[in-house]
């Protein structure tokens, strides 16, 4: 333990681990988790889109707006692990066919990663939540 006040010696985190730890990782990376966020949208869809009827107006709303949020990167962690839920929801389905079962646990799974990983730097949140310079006064 350190004592209070005590200043943090950089040889706990070598140069090499600091570079590889960001929150909003930007360049390929970041390009990675827009096409990870927008594949984790679109497999919401995925359960309505060979159904022959139409998803309720209550069931939309809520799907749209867990879309949008994924899709901006605003609330990421909360929004894909609500869509944990939903996927892990669609597998209980009794309609459903096996195959797309299956693919909804596959999906979950993505999901799950992206709430663990985070939105990346071309999100809502990294304009509202990224790295700050902060300068004393």
């Amino acid at each position: 333990m350190l004592p209070t006040g005590a200043p943090v010696s950089s040889a706990l985190y070598p140069f090499e681990m600091r570079r590889l730890i960001t929150m909003f990782p930007a360049g390929i990376p970041g390009i990675a988790l827009v096409l990870l966020r927008i594949g984790v949208a679109a497999t919401l869809w995925e359960p309505w889109l060979g159904a022959a009827s139409a998803p309720l107006g209550l069931r939309v709303f809520p799907l749209c707006l867990l879309s949008v949020l994924l899709l901006t990167g605003l609330a990421t962690p909360l929004a894909s692990s609500v869509a944990v839920l939903v996927l892990l929801i669609s597998l209980d389905h009794g309609g459903m066919h096996a195959a797309i079962s299956g693919g909804a646990a596959i999906h979950a799974v993505f999901a799950a990663s992206l709430a663990l990983i985070g939105p990346g730097a071309f999100s809502l949140d990294a304009r509202l939540f990224g790295r700050r310079v902060l300068t004393s006064t």
